[in-house]
């Protein structure tokens, strides 16, 4: 094999010398468009037609298959990558119904009052057991009813989370004899053909809720009930044990997350790509009014685990310091929720985005799909070659798919507006689309430490320090220093926007060590925090938000929690840069306008943008291209989608569906390139 390589490298050396290198494309920069519009089309079927009608040139987040198939039969380009998706049976764990038991009225289960029973569904076995009576039988069900927008689901984290998904763990099999055989070693017996339960009375009737908003999740609940019922029959009353109610979805949250006097119930969870999700549904801190801990569970030696993975320390204090630790706990936290069965999985979303024709260097990423950053950076209509764009078409009219209400960071309600202001900012830090590796973005470097106060209340907290890359400017041209981030978290910290409560409830203070490299103080622990501090240090320029700025409407030097949710930054003139807006971030778009009257979105491309010369040709995304580039290109050399040295396309650098010699001479025709600015 390194033989071959070698022999690969040489070829495409010499070929350097006999073979043009392919003509640098028109716009060798990111973005590689110059002004994109991102129209609003909702619901679905409202996009399609703007599709064929040519008002827009991507579909995004399509769950109808009849839909996929209309555009793809005219020409468009599918994508279709798994996601961060989680649709799943919720059981009750607990032993007794909580103080909250009946709260909320109206519940088909009836009026449970505190202390109810809700033996056997406490009993891990018997939980197992109602997943050994689905197991395989989902997949024809999920054929069946979605065809390919959603395949089979058998964890709580789903195996598009590459980075933490334990593969080792094996899907649960339809197992009616490993179900009973379950059942009787717990004592339970139904040698009358009714079945008793260990404490000697008769299985009681189990509600299954399913929300009748959603038609196809309330056949495959029912589905779910009707193999409970096949297996366990009818009671004394000639009447099946398990019972599936349809409700509405609202109503259905309240009784589940409110009362938590439920038995079992369907819903959907979108994830990312962090495991500290699972704290938050299993770990009994979160288990109150109105907690994500629905199933109540609580148990010790997951408790730990879960403690570990949202805090980054075990319960005694002591701190976990490497990735390699924490992936082990997260795959162990894994194994124990696949046994204790607090949710049965049943399928996961395929993110559905579809291309018009001539498009082309979306970006496929599992989990993100290609509706991602990188996308915007790279997408560009198909010049006189692969990868190279065309001149003639300079933009493209994007889809949102759904309202635009709001477009201030930190009050914008939803994600159909960040999917515009998300084009606008730039992190510290960023997310490998292939890998889901960390890379460094607008800082060139962080670290992160243990730190404790007691003056200030501090027992477990971190130290970070951030470094930032030079050279990087507001949309305005103001440059951008260590004084702008600490700024944006003291603003953040003052004001309180509630989309970033993970800063203002942590944040203690920062140092400026200098003019690129600041400390962080914080009162938490763990990466996770990491990523939202480097997420959010770059969203508060302070020439708008800052004192007697275009947000101070009083202008008396402060900004109130009261101006910063009234102010409207898209909807504001800069105070300085005619025809730009306030809302300037320091990425590789920058807004012009919406309009409400076409619910349309005007931005273009960022020409001064610090990271323009990022390229594809680096492979690793690590800021240079180099050997490292080389090899990892020539290592996927011949093959397609489909094959398993793909790499969902990291190494096809001219977007032509194969990795060839063609992309391994582009990688060596920018050897020595620097993509990001140190």
């Amino acid at each position: 094999m390194r033989k071959l390589l070698l022999s690969i490298v040489v070829l495409a050396m010499l070929s350097l010398l006999v073979i043009p290198v392919m003509a640098t494309p028109t716009r060798d920069r990111v973005p590689r468009l110059d002004e994109m519009y991102f129209v609003v089309k909702y619901p679905e079927a409202q996009a399609i037609t703007a599709a064929l009608a040519g008002e827009i040139d991507s579909v995004v987040d399509m769950i109808d298959p009849e839909n996929v198939i209309t555009l793809q039969d005219n020409g468009w380009s599918i994508s279709a990558n798994p996601g961060f998706h989680m649709c799943y049976l919720g059981i009750n764990c607990r032993d007794y119904a909580p103080d909250t038991a009946g709260y909320f009225t109206g519940a088909p289960y009836g009026e449970r009052a505190p202390g109810f029973p809700l033996y056997p569904l406490n009993l891990s076995e018997f939980r197992l057991a109602l997943h050994y009576l689905i197991g395989d039988k989902k997949d024809a069900w999920i054929a069946e009813l979605y065809q390919f927008i959603n395949v089979r689901l058998d964890t709580c984290i789903p195996p598009a989370s590459i980075f933490w998904y334990n593969p080792e763990i094996p899907p649960v099999p339809y197992d009616p004899v490993a179900a009973y055989d379950l059942l009787t070693s717990l004592g339970f017996s139904n040698d009358t053909g009714i079945w008793i339960m260990p404490n000697g009375e008769e299985l009681r009737k189990i509600y299954v809720m399913s929300p009748q908003e959603a038609p196809p999740s309330v056949t495959l609940t029912g589905y779910c009930v009707d193999a409970w019922n096949d297996f366990f029959g009818v009671g004394s009353d000639d009447q099946p044990y398990f019972i599936h109610v349809p409700v509405s979805f609202y109503d259905e949250v309240d009784w589940v997350f409110g009362n938590r006097d439920f038995d079992i119930y369907f819903l959907c969870w979108g994830l990312s790509r962090d495991p500290d999700y699972l704290y938050n549904f299993f770990h009994p801190d979160m288990d109150y009014f109105g907690g994500d801990n629905s199933p109540g569970l609580n148990v010790p030696e997951l408790n730990d685990l879960l403690y570990a993975i949202k805090y980054w320390r075990w319960p005694d204090g002591t701190y976990i310091t490497t990735m390699e630790e924490m992936k082990e706990i997260v795959y162990e936290a894994q194994w124990y929720i696949y046994y204790l069965t607090p949710y049965i999985p049943l399928y996961s979303r395929r993110y559905h985005n579809a291309w018009a024709p001539g498009l082309q260097c979306w970006v496929e990423s599992l989990g993100y799909g290609s509706d991602n950053g990188y996308t915007y950076y790279w997408i560009n209509w198909r010049g006189a070659a692969a990868g190279e764009p065309d001149p003639t078409k300079p933009s493209m009219k994007y889809h949102v798919a759904g309202p635009i209400q709001v477009l201030s960071p930190g009050y914008s309600g939803s994600a159909y507006e960040y999917q515009i202001l998300s084009r606008l900012y730039d992190g510290l830090m960023d997310v490998n689309p292939f890998t889901h590796e960390d890379i460094m973005w607008a800082a060139k470097s962080y670290s992160f430490e243990p730190w404790s106060d007691p003056d200030q209340g501090v027992e477990y907290g971190m130290k970070i320090t951030f470094t930032l890359r030079s050279g990087i400017t507001w949309h305005d041209g103001e440059p951008v220093t260590s004084d702008d981030c600490i700024f944006g978290y003291e603003f953040m910290k003052s004001v309180k926007p509630p989309e970033y409560s993970d800063i203002w409830a942590t944040y203690i203070s920062s140092n400026k060590i200098n003019d690129y490299t600041f400390e962080v103080y914080v009162n938490a622990t763990g990466i996770w925090y990491v990523y939202a501090y480097a997420g959010l240090a770059l969203v508060y320029p302070p020439q708008i938000w800052g004192p007697y700025g275009p947000a101070d409407a009083n202008a008396d030097g402060v900004v109130t929690p009261e101006e910063a949710e009234l102010f409207d930054p898209a909807g504001t003139p800069h105070p300085s840069v005619e025809g730009l807006t306030c809302l300037i971030g320091t990425g590789p778009w920058i807004f012009d306008y919406y309009d409400d009257v076409s619910a349309t979105a005007h931005v273009i491309a960022n020409e001064n943008y610090w990271a323009k010369n990022f390229l594809r040709e680096d492979f690793n995304f690590d800021g240079k291209c180099d050997m490292k580039d080389i090899i990892n290109t020539i290592a996927a050399f011949g093959t397609v989608p489909g094959d398993p040295r793909w790499y969902y396309g990291q190494a096809d650098v001219n977007c032509d569906y194969k990795v060839d010699m063609k992309d391994i001479i582009m990688v060596i025709g920018k050897f020595g390139s620097i993509t990001l600015p140190g």
